[in-house]
């Protein structure tokens, strides 16, 4: 799919109204070094900053320290205006139990240090709760972390069987993709070249960046 991340990107690029595009994750399909390099130097070409969520693709192997070398952390978080994006490795199946994932310690210490300017919340994973790779166990237990946030307004995943948004629990979730249109406040329509682990956002942002 590295096509369709070059016309994705193209397609962004012709666009003035992105400040930040969040991939949802699956760079790779075996999780190799050369798979995610190809990747990261289509994604450099953006006029704008990136972020890039771990996908179960990507966990194969050794694919996840790869990741994290070329990428950043497979869970971490950043303020864009009044928002704070929560971004998490929720690709549970991949590693059988042996790992929390997600990561309570690291959603509890983000709850705990919740601070301005962040007012509101949108949470963003590879794999939804209750979907077979997700860690169903604790999925209430998920909910009650997540919903403690201020002002959540929903969650978005890049990893489902329809494009159109679902409903969990008391949060929307929303899939990032092809035909998704206006699914979250104040965000424009995606690109019709965009493929299925794109979500592209708008939000005001004085003197604030996503990082790279």
């Amino acid at each position: 799919w590295y096509d369709e991340t070059e016309k994705a990107v193209e397609a962004l690029n012709a666009r003035d109204d992105i400040d930040f595009v969040l991939h949802g994750g699956d760079l790779s399909d075996f999780g190799l070094k050369k798979e995610f390099m190809w990747q990261r130097d289509i994604l450099n070409r953006l006029r704008v900053p990136y972020v890039c969520l771990l996908g179960n693709h990507d966990c194969q192997g050794t694919g996840e320290a790869v990741f994290e070398k070329i990428f950043g952390p497979s869970d971490f978080a950043f303020t864009a205006a009044d928002v704070r994006f929560v971004c998490l490795n929720t690709n549970a199946m991949e590693y059988d139990y042996s790992h929390p994932v997600p990561d309570f310690d690291f959603l509890e210490h983000e709850y705990g240090s919740f601070a301005p300017p962040a007012r509101r919340t949108i949470f963003a994973m590879h794999v939804r709760p209750y979907d077979f790779q997700f860690n169903n166990n604790v999925a209430k237990v998920f909910e009650h972390y997540v919903v403690r946030f201020p002002q959540p307004l929903c969650c978005i995943f890049g990893q489902g069987a329809k494009d159109a948004p679902c409903q969990w629990l008391r949060l929307r979730f929303v899939r990032h993709g092809r035909g998704w249109t206006r699914a979250l406040p104040h965000a424009p329509a995606a690109s019709p070249e965009s493929t299925w682990t794109w979500a592209c956002l708008q939000l005001p942002l004085p003197q604030t960046k996503a990082p790279v």
